[in-house]
Parts: C-alpha cells; sequence; structure tokens
C-alpha cells in the first residue's frame, strides 16, 4: 500500500497457528500405473501424497484369432485387456505338413530304388522318398550240366528269383581239381554270356 507520495507500506500476512485438517482422496492403480493417496488439509491446502500402490498389468481376455496359420506360414491372434481395452498382439506357430500314409509310385528292384510320394492333408504339397533297392534273392540250380558244344562240362547258374525284376545271373566258376560240381564261388554281380 502506498502512503503519500514517497512512502510504501507492506504487509506480511502469516497464517494463524492450526492443526492440519487432512482429508484423502484415493487415486487406484491402473495396468500401467500406480496407485497413491494423495492428503489435502481443507484448513490451509496444504497436500502430500502417501500409500502407494503397484500398477495392476493387463488383465487380457481369451484369444481372438485374427489371422489363421498355414502349414509354413505363422498366424495371429489378439487378446484385449479386459480393464482398459489394451489389445496385444501373439504369434501362432505354423503348422506344419500333415503328411497321409503315402503312395508307392514305383515299385523298388534288385538294382534300382524306389519311390514313395506323400500328400499334406492340408495343403497338398508333395514330398517324394526314395524306397531302398530289394536284395537279391538266389534261389536253387535252375539249369542241370550239360556239354559245351566243343567240349567240356557247362556248369549250373545261380538265377535270382526276382529275375522278372531284375534278370541278375550268378555264374559259378569251373570246379578245380578236387572241387565238387555243385560248389560255387561268391555272386559276380556280371550276367553270364
Amino acid at each position: 500500500m502506498t502512503i503519500g507520495r514517497d512512502h510504501t507500506l507492506y504487509a506480511q500476512w502469516t497464517p494463524a497457528p492450526h492443526t492440519h485438517d487432512y482429508k484423502a482422496d484415493v487415486t487406484p492403480p491402473s495396468c500401467t500405473e500406480g496407485g497413491y493417496t494423495t492428503y489435502t488439509c481443507t484448513l490451509c491446502g496444504h497436500s502430500y501424497r502417501d500409500t502407494y500402490t503397484p500398477a495392476l498389468g493387463h488383465s487380457l481376455g481369451p484369444a481372438v484369432c485374427k489371422q489363421e496359420p498355414t502349414c509354413t506360414d505363422p498366424g495371429l491372434q489378439e487378446r484385449a485387456c479386459i480393464r482398459c481395452g489394451h489389445s496385444q498382439p501373439e504369434t501362432i506357430a505354423p503348422l506344419g505338413h500333415a503328411y497321409d500314409q503315402g503312395i508307392v509310385a514305383q515299385e523298388p528292384t534288385c538294382t534300382s530304388p524306389g519311390t514313395t510320394v506323400y500328400t499334406c492333408t492340408r495343403c497338398g504339397i508333395r514330398e517324394t522318398q526314395a524306397i531302398s533297392p530289394l536284395p537279391h534273392q538266389y534261389g536253387e540250380l535252375v539249369t542241370p550240366p550239360h556239354l559245351y558244344r566243343g567240349g567240356g562240362l557247362h556248369h549250373p547258374h545261380l538265377l535270382c528269383l526276382r529275375k522278372l525284376l531284375c534278370g541278375l545271373l550268378c555264374k559259378p566258376q569251373r570246379p578245380q581239381l578236387g572241387q565238387r560240381q555243385g560248389d560255387h564261388t561268391a555272386h559276380t554281380g556280371q550276367n553270364p554270356v
């Protein structure tokens, strides 16, 4: 306040001593923010915070599929928080192929492998796997001994029982002195001449 031309009067107000009368105002926690209580004096307006509580975190509801997964590509689903509505995406792993029992496309023989074709029941893709060749299955002597045109003994052959498939013959060597006529050598893997 100004008094006269050259004098100014200043006043300082000091609150009267009192006992604070606080009123509590609770701020509850949310999914991402912690809660607290604000205490405010009804007489002078002084306030402070206390009684802190942690954030609740999201409470996700059931998953809602947005994109179905395939055999090779992942899918997508979302879960929404039941409190704040926040949407959280989640990846669905690829299903992988579901092959059938397979169909033999080519039967194996004694000398050649076979193939089996498997088909995925979901996407239709095909996969081919090899079948190992069959082992030779030799039977009994099939031709009796007879004479060559020029003389001498013609020895019998061992015939693979799958001859219709591979036609492989085993030709024994001529018996040596002291060797019986029915003895045979190991399979040479070559057709007789």
